[in-house]
């Protein structure tokens, strides 16, 4: 029996294609890829991490565990892990977050709020 690397009914995750269009409220379960454009709600199951590529953008009401942007959100994100906004993102909004982290060549006109855990 050949074991592979990646077997696909046993993984949880979405890639959403370049030059599609979604509006709306949409629910996602695992792991996405988003290389796309999306214009309303987007809800992600606990534990999971969107990912906006370069050519993809997020406008509207976001509520994830933790997002990584390389292309463009624009809207209010409630997060409870990490953000991370990449060189060449482009952000506009409010994002909050346990932690935010910004690498230089990033453009932002945000507003920031972070959370930590006190033990």
């Amino acid at each position: 029996m050949t074991t592979t690397i990646f077997d696909l009914k046993e993984k949880n995750f979405s890639i959403v294609g370049a030059d599609s269009r979604l509006t709306g409220d949409i629910y996602y379960s695992g792991h996405v890829r988003f290389y796309a454009a999306h214009e309303g709600k987007l809800q992600m199951s606990p534990e999971s991490k969107l990912i906006i590529e370069r050519r993809g953008s997020v406008s509207g009401d976001l509520h994830c565990h933790e997002l990584e942007i390389h292309g463009i959100f624009k809207g209010v994100c409630r997060s409870s892990g990490r953000v991370i906004i990449f060189p060449g993102a482009r952000v506009f909004g409010e994002i909050h977050a346990e932690s935010i982290i910004v690498y230089p060549g990033a453009q932002i006109d945000m507003e920031g709020h972070t959370a930590q855990t006190i033990n």
